[in-house]
């Protein structure tokens, strides 16, 4: 399906009113509209052309407007308190999103950064989160068929499942601290493909949402029973990668994997749920490496621990 795309989520909101298909009150405002919350940035009409080019680097910039939901009229608290249900409260945004690929002589690694413009819509009429650079890559060549041997990230704690191949049932550690980079690592033998922010943790602004399994180990945690996992729920994942996808008896051969941010982005609140701070309004600007080795992950960590 290709990678580098941008994806963007709504938050689920709480109603006045039973309105949402399930027979809830929850569900994202889109859907109320009949329109997907996250569609897919590949499909999406947008321009893309070479911004420069040197000997040294050439600079690759896609622009498009990214669709979203939200309310009309601002709300206090628009993901904590109730949306109305009514259609008429309701507005569609078209938010300018800029992608940029940086390729540098005598780099192997990428780099992608997105200008993310919510300005369009008044602050805290929508809430969303960020996803991009998103797709699925096979990046193991003729091994592409091999499953997924580790899943693996940073936030402000490194999780890392432990084990081969990956399943929901795999043991696994997320209480570590992370000194370093915020990362997402996918390995499947010795390849890996791994995304590594540009600044240290203790520097980035795009937060964490809440996930009561941070700071714990399988050997403490019970897992997501209500999924039958030992793993956490797929909600709690800091970012997007295998969780959705189909591997309950059997190891999966998938290889997606995106960036992430707490949901939050569009309201003017400036932190996330363990108050780290977060950049939510009115625009948010992010950069990411691309990684693709053969070390098994090494160099992603290596990258992601010495950016300090």
């Amino acid at each position: 399906a290709g990678f580098g795309y941008f994806v963007s989520h709504e938050a689920y909101r709480t109603f006045d009113a039973a309105v949402c298909a399930d027979g809830t009150a929850s569900c994202p405002i889109a859907s109320l509209h009949g329109e997907d919350d996250s569609p897919l940035g590949r499909y999406l009409p947008g321009t893309g052309r070479m911004e420069s080019r040197t000997r040294n680097r050439a600079v690759h910039v896609f622009r498009s407007t990214y669709p979203h939901w939200g309310t009309v009229a601002p709300l206090a608290d628009p993901t904590g308190g109730t949306t109305p249900s009514d259609l008429a409260a309701h507005r569609r945004y078209d938010l300018p999103v800029t992608i940029r690929w940086t390729f540098q002589n005598g780099r192997d690694d990428p780099r992608w950064s997105v200008v993310y413009d919510l300005r369009p819509a008044p602050a805290d009429t929508v809430s969303v989160d960020v996803r991009g650079p998103y797709g699925v890559l096979d990046w193991d060549g003729a091994a592409a068929d091999a499953p997924i041997s580790r899943v693996e990230w940073g936030d402000r704690v490194r999780f890392r499942s432990l084990g081969s191949p990956v399943t929901t049932q795999s043991p696994w550690t997320w209480s570590a601290a992370n000194t370093g980079a915020r990362y997402n690592l996918l390995v499947a033998g010795r390849y890996a493909m791994g995304l590594v922010d540009v600044l240290p943790g203790r520097r980035s602004r795009t937060g964490n949402g809440y996930a009561e399994a941070r700071g714990t180990t399988s050997a403490t945690f019970a897992g997501c029973t209500d999924a039958g996992w030992q793993l956490p729920c797929d909600w709690q994942w800091t970012y997007q990668s295998i969780q959705y996808e189909d591997f309950a008896d059997r190891p999966t051969t998938m290889r997606k994997i995106a960036w992430g941010s707490a949901p939050y982005m569009g309201q003017s609140r400036t932190t996330d749920d363990e108050d780290s701070p977060i950049a939510g309004y009115p625009v948010i600007r992010y950069t990411v490496r691309v990684v693709l080795e053969a070390s098994g992950g090494a160099r992603v960590r290596r990258l992601a621990a010495a950016t300090r």
